[in-house]
Parts: C-alpha cells; structure tokens; sequence
C-alpha cells in the first residue's frame, strides 16, 4: 500500500491583495499626516503613529506615493510632486477586504 502526499498550491495574489486592512489605514494615516505636516523623518512618523520604526519603515517602503529624500540617518520622506494625493476606498461588500486606489 502507497501513501500519496498532494500538495496544496496557492492561488497567486497581487502585491495589493497582500496589504492589510491594518497596513491600509497605516498608510492612510501617514498620508494624511504628511499633507497636514509636509516632509518628515522616519521616527516623528513612527511616534504620530505608534509604531516601532522598523514597522513604520517596512509600511514607507511599500508606498508608491511617496518619495524618499536623502541618505540613511537623514532620510525624510514627502508625497510625490509635493502635491496631495487622493485615496479612495473601494468597498466590494461588508466583509470584503477594502481596496485602495490612489491616483
């Protein structure tokens, strides 16, 4: 008698369908926080937010919106083209996952 081990393949997923609901409204709230207050340092985002900085510098480098602007211990970071971007929800239904666009 053979035993035969099936292995469960995923379906793929895009990179945004990987982002959190929690990540989602992270990246809202240092959007937000960086039109009300323009270019700001990794830990000034870090303390607004109440994250640590290596979870906070994990979340800026997953935004496209926003731009880095010098080296390592003096990196600050801005929206792109200095201009506000707009970020709209997308609710496919109650208990689906939010969606978001920014353009």
């Amino acid at each position: 008698m053979t035993t035969r081990i099936y292995k469960k393949t995923r379906k793929k997923t895009s990179k945004e369908d990987k982002i959190g609901n929690k990540t989602r409204t992270n990246m809202l709230k240092i959007e937000k926080y960086l039109q009300e207050n323009g270019e700001s340092k990794t830990n000034t985002i870090a303390e607004h937010l109440g994250l640590s900085l290596a979870r906070t510098r994990k979340i800026l480098s997953q935004m496209d919106s926003l731009e880095a602007i010098g080296t390592n211990t003096s990196r600050r970071y801005r929206l792109k083209n200095n201009s506000i971007n707009r970020v709209v929800f997308k609710k496919a239904s109650f208990l689906n996952t939010s969606k978001i666009s920014i353009y």
